[in-house]
C-alpha cells in the first residue's frame, strides 16, 4: 500500500471526517458534494534519512492533506485541521507546513493544505 493509502485510511477513521470524501491522488469525477469537506492525500517525497553499515534503514515520508471547503459547510475549518493533526502525530505524523485558510481563485472554495513527515522503519 503506498503511503498516500496509509494515511488516506487513517483519515478515514477520523470520527469527524466523512470517509466518503477522502481520496488518495485525486478526486474521482463522480465526487460531488456541497456540504463535506473532500480531502485529498497525496505525496511529495520519500527519503532515506537513516544509515548504518552503509545502508539506510529508515525512510522520511513526506505527505501532503489538500482540504477543499465547500460553502455551505459549518464547522471551524480550524478546529477541524488541528483535531486531524493531533491525531495523525499519535500515529507518528507530524505537521510541518500549515498554509492557512486559502481561497481558490476560479471557484471561491477555501482550501488548507497541510503537510506531514513520517518515518517508516525497512
Amino acid at each position: 500500500m503506498t503511503p498516500a493509502n496509509q494515511l488516506r485510511k487513517l483519515i478515514q477513521a477520523i470520527p469527524s471526517v466523512n470517509a466518503d470524501h477522502v481520496h488518495a491522488f485525486l478526486i474521482p469525477k463522480t465526487e460531488h458534494t456541497q456540504t463535506e469537506p473532500i480531502i485529498v492525500v497525496s505525496e511529495i517525497d520519500a527519503i532515506p534519512s537513516q544509515f548504518g553499515s552503509n545502508d539506510f534503514d529508515t525512510i522520511r515520508e513526506r505527505l501532503q492533506v489538500q482540504i477543499y471547503v465547500p460553502d455551505q459547510y459549518t464547522v471551524s475549518i480550524t478546529d477541524m485541521t488541528m483535531r486531524m493533526a493531533k491525531i495523525l502525530r499519535i500515529h507518528g505524523y507530524y505537521l510541518f507546513e500549515s498554509t492557512g485558510i486559502t481561497r481558490i481563485p476560479d471557484t471561491g472554495q477555501e482550501l488548507v493544505t497541510l503537510k506531514f513527515n513520517h518515518e517508516k522503519e525497512l
